[in-house]
């Protein structure tokens, strides 16, 4: 529902039930989000519960097309070298770990993640990109991607492990893109990531991951 328009940005508020996994009790949760045309500028969720456990969050059923088993990472487009990571690979490599606060546009808040993963500057420095253009992050669930400038990107981390464990498939193992910097979207943070592809210009068209996360809900 638009309620407002300041300066051609819509004001629109999305009013839900979050219901936790470790609950029986539902919790109403609402967001407002800021869109200009059809692209999500920001939002801001009142918070209804937080948890310190990623296996108390709810999840979601896994797209047909996640198959961790044939999983791999590809850095592809403007590069001078092409690479593609297995798992082993993604093991061998140096490995960093980080703790960061989870917040969901669904109204909670996981406090004090440990993720532990690559850090996306050291694959990016493997295969020389020739632009500091973007990075587009594509998932293996089909169409679900999440584009990002190339300094935020060198930031990020592809992790492998969340608080002491592999990543699990349901929380998008066995790798998943997590943004480092303030101010990031919950959507950003890209499930079974399986390639990053480096252009000089945004890819505007194909960045769907706002979208996607939002577009099952009535706005």
């Amino acid at each position: 529902m638009v309620i407002r328009r300041l300066d051609q940005i819509d004001i629109r508020i999305l009013l839900r039930d979050a219901i936790p996994s470790h609950s029986s009790d539902a919790k109403m949760c609402a967001a407002v989000l800021f869109y200009k045309g059809d692209r999500i500028l920001t939002r801001s969720t009142a918070t209804k519960y937080t948890t310190k456990h990623m296996t108390d969050l709810e999840t979601h059923p896994i797209p047909d097309s996640v198959d961790p088993d044939d999983w791999s990472l590809r850095i592809t487009g403007a590069i001078e070298r092409t690479h593609e990571y297995t798992r082993a690979d993604m093991r061998a490599l140096p490995l960093e770990t980080f703790t960061q606060d989870f917040e969901c546009v669904e109204g909670w808040v996981a406090t004090g993640l440990d993720w532990r993963g690559v850090r996306v500057g050291d694959l990016l420095e493997r295969a020389a990109p020739t632009t500091e253009g973007y990075g587009l992050v594509r998932s293996m669930d089909e169409g679900y991607a999440c584009s990002f400038k190339l300094d935020r990107l060198r930031d990020a981390v592809i992790a492998v492990e969340v608080d002491g464990e592999s990543l699990p498939v349901e929380h998008g193992g066995p790798a998943r893109f997590v943004p480092t910097d303030e101010g990031r979207d919950c959507w950003e943070s890209v499930k079974w990531v399986t390639e990053i592809q480096i252009s000089e210009t945004e890819p505007v068209d194909a960045d769907t991951a706002g979208e996607i996360a939002l577009g099952s809900d009535d706005i």
